[in-house]
């Protein structure tokens, strides 16, 4: 586990919640449900990957507002990530580096197909 990683993911996952805590209810209760999750991470005092069931909040995604969040929810997987080790994972390797294989392709010089 990557305590440094996890306790940035905690901070940024924490200013997002401060953030829409006043705006919508749903925030409110996940920063509930996650404050003592977030203060361990900030603490360094997480050692240990986390089993997902043990991680709350990813229903309030699915059944409320919070899914028009962007920033949020990247906020919030990045924090997840982090508690169950996915990084480290060789699925999680591949897809990112596919990912970014994508992200460095050019796009195909448009007016090439044009019959002259």
């Amino acid at each position: 586990m990557d305590r440094i990683a996890l306790k940035t993911a905690a901070l940024l996952l924490r200013e997002k919640l401060d953030l829409y805590t006043h705006k919508d209810p749903a925030a409110a209760l996940l920063l509930s449900d996650l404050n003592k999750l977030l203060s361990m991470a900030e603490l360094e005092s997480i050692k240990e990957n986390m089993e997902p069931r043990d991680i709350p909040g990813h229903r309030l995604f699915e059944e409320t507002n919070l899914r028009m969040l962007s920033d949020l929810k990247v906020a919030y997987t990045n924090f997840y990530i982090e508690l169950i080790g996915g990084r480290d994972w060789s699925s999680y390797k591949l897809i990112e580096s596919r990912m970014r294989e994508d992200k460095n392709r050019q796009p195909p010089d448009q007016g090439q197909d044009e019959i002259q």
